[in-house]
């Protein structure tokens, strides 16, 4: 079975699994390729806004006003949520097709460049250590407010020369996706502990009932 972790957080400390925000967001579906077993893990608007939380996409503050007005409006939650995952699951194909080789499907691309479109992104410069510094950040409303720096990552890594080490989890029921900046780009498992354990273990297995047989 492949890995069932929660949002793709591999501890605490939010040291990522993927490597690269876009790819933790397509990976809040748990066993992906698993035709009996996947788990959705943005069940609710609630989970949305916590798994941004936990990435630091939005602070403590804003994450409690944004569930406060989820009860006042719980249509308007619900919507922002199914465009959340609809984001998630085109970031997903685009990835998946050209780690694939194959050109993305064209209405995956017109989909994904309207959600860049309705997330423009905003420069700000404030004044740090007595000299202004340039800063970026979303829109401050809508689902921009969530998963804008999610598109803007899937934006540049699609165009980035690293594309070519996105990959896989080679576990065949997880599906998880993640970057490898590994030095001999060898990586297999979206975690070494959990998927690649298990591969290990079946391979034993395998070997010591062919040796037994």
């Amino acid at each position: 079975m492949g890995a069932d972790r929660t949002f793709g957080w591999v501890n605490s400390d939010k040291k990522t699994i993927s490597v690269a925000l876009c790819l933790d967001f397509a990976n809040t579906v748990g066993n992906r390729l698993s035709s009996n077993s996947s788990r959705e893990y943005l069940n609710e608007f609630a989970d949305l806004v916590r798994w941004c939380l936990e990435g630091e996409l939005i602070s403590s503050g804003v994450a409690q006003l944004l569930l406060e007005q989820a009860k006042r409006e719980p249509e308007k939650a619900a919507r922002m949520l199914s465009e959340a995952r609809e984001l998630r699951e085109v970031i997903h194909r685009i990835f998946f097709a050209r780690l694939k080789r194959r050109p993305p499907v064209p209405v995956d691309f017109r989909r994904f460049n309207l959600f860049l479109s309705s997330m423009p992104l905003l420069f700000e410069v404030r004044m740090e250590n007595h000299r202004p510094v340039c800063h970026h950040k979303p829109a401050d409303t809508g689902l921009a407010l969530l998963v804008a720096p999610v598109a803007w990552s899937a934006a540049n890594l699609l165009a980035s020369r690293e594309m070519v080490y996105v990959k896989q989890c080679g576990d065949r029921e997880c599906g998880w996706l993640f970057l490898d900046t590994t030095k001999n780009h060898k990586r297999r498992w979206c975690e070494m502990s959990a998927c690649g354990c298990r591969a290990k273990a079946r391979t034993y297995y395998r070997r010591k009932k062919r040796f037994a047989s």
